[in-house]
């Protein structure tokens, strides 16, 4: 199967970021091979010189099994690799997340030496730290450019609708020039089409800030009832009620936070066909919860492992830029499954 430009451009960066924590492993501890191994779902991945090699979990050396499941330094003499090669050393130490997750390993292979020394062996463990470092920030730097992505997508979508009302509204208007009425309902309707334009140019300007390259918010202060009610608004193929305690002022980025809710919507409208939705918000002590009820029987779960590109994946990366959360659970007083959503009240 032949690997799509994202993909492949996700190797090289990958092999840009690695190729030199290897050279920085052998140099440092003189040996003679320093190799990443990194899991995925399918088992483990080799990134070197000439590419990425992808080995199934039923594939997977027996050394590499156990070393994968091993959360300290593992130091052997005279083990056989793949192919049946024997090397003198073999060193491997975990390459682990701020959560203690087993992103890999680094591996040490050399056939002069049979032993790393206590410094040697701190060295090899500060590398896979530093490696561990590395490699979340470029996983997460992966997952926000997708969400980018979808989210340019997502506005030149949005963008051709009132370009195409416009251009047709101005021809109808050359044929009824003499008709005062219909003039004036169709310089209505350019008029909207033209707020439209001009709002999702503020969230093109919004995602490129002048003298910051990088994702970033622009964070204000937002009345939650009328951004939900904004919401309701806007998507007219969903039946929205919203229901708010009082006024509640959070701070985010407006655009962004109305993405989230846009892209959970559509999410549950993947889930059941949808008559009725209802948004509840209520301030608690440091934060706001906002309640989603789509279905009064409907169960739904939020799954690790969504595909980054899916609706609910970059609604939940949205939310949790703003230092919030998407969570799950049956409203005990409703008898409904709900989303909930948590925003904090101070700002991200």
């Amino acid at each position: 199967m032949e690997k799509n430009n994202d993909e492949t451009l996700s190797i090289l960066d990958l092999q840009d970021i690695i190729g030199p924590i290897n050279s920085i492993i052998t140099r440092s501890l003189n040996i003679d091979t320093g190799q990443i191994l990194l899991n995925n779902k399918e088992g483990l991945s080799i990134i070197g010189r000439k590419g990425v090699k992808t080995q199934k979990s039923h594939q997977i050396p027996t050394i590499y099994s156990e070393s994968l499941s091993s959360s300290k330094t593992i130091i052997l003499n005279n083990i056989t690799l793949e192919g049946m090669e024997t090397v003198k050393l073999y060193c491997s130490t975990p390459i682990l997340s701020k959560k203690g997750d087993a992103l890999g390993l680094i591996i040490g292979i050399d056939n002069q030496k049979d032993r790393l020394n206590p410094t040697e062996i701190i060295l090899f463990e500060n590398i896979a730290q530093m490696a561990a470092l590395v490699l979340e920030k470029h996983f997460e730097t992966q997952k926000i450019k997708k969400v980018f992505t979808d989210f340019i997508h997502k506005t030149v979508h949005d963008l051709k609708n009132p370009f195409t009302s416009i251009a047709l509204t101005a021809e109808l208007l050359k044929r009824k020039a003499d008709d005062s009425k219909t003039v004036n309902t169709l310089a209505e309707r350019i008029e909207k089409a033209n707020d439209r334009v001009f709002t999702n140019l503020e969230r093109l300007k919004s995602a490129f800030p002048i003298h910051n390259s990088s994702f970033k918010l622009n964070v204000a202060e937002i009345s939650l009832p009328q951004l939900l009610e904004e919401i309701r608004q806007d998507s007219t193929e969903y039946s929205i009620n919203t229901k708010s305690e009082k006024e509640i002022i959070i701070y985010g980025d407006p655009y962004r936070l109305k993405d989230a809710f846009i892209y959970l919507l559509q999410h549950l409208s993947g889930l059941s066909d949808l008559s009725n939705i209802h948004f509840a918000s209520t301030e608690k002590e440091n934060h706001v919860e906002i309640s989603i009820t789509s279905h009064p029987t409907a169960q739904f779960d939020l799954l690790e492992d969504e595909p980054q590109s899916n609706p609910l994946s970059i609604a939940k990366t949205l939310i949790e830029m703003h230092k919030g959360k998407i969570s799950t659970a049956l409203n005990a007083q409703t008898g409904n499954y709900c989303f909930y959503i948590s925003l904090p009240l101070t700002k991200p």
